[in-house]
């Protein structure tokens, strides 16, 4: 697929399944954010991933008002990534 062609199709996701993603599937999407390339070869940021049903509405509940529509998607996806910075 032509790239520009990825990029005029591309769709942000408001909704969400419960259905679980499998390990494998997991642990690619994983390797593949570790191999983005960074300014000067420096790992200047971490991942954290989660997917406790517990901790993301702690999380959520914590971070954004409880009626908020980006409060519910935190509770309703399954696994969630942090990025930050050092």
């Amino acid at each position: 697929m032509d790239f520009y062609k990825v990029i005029e199709n591309r769709t942000s996701n408001k909704t969400y399944k419960s259905t679980p993603i499998p390990t494998e599937k997991l642990d690619k999407i994983i390797n593949a954010a570790l191999m983005a390339p960074s300014w000067k070869n420096k790992t200047c940021y971490r991942f954290i991933f989660f997917n406790e049903q517990n901790l993301r509405e702690q999380i959520s509940n914590t971070i954004i008002n409880k009626t908020d529509k980006t409060s519910n998607a935190l509770k309703q996806a399954i696994i969630h990534s942090s990025l930050s910075y050092k």
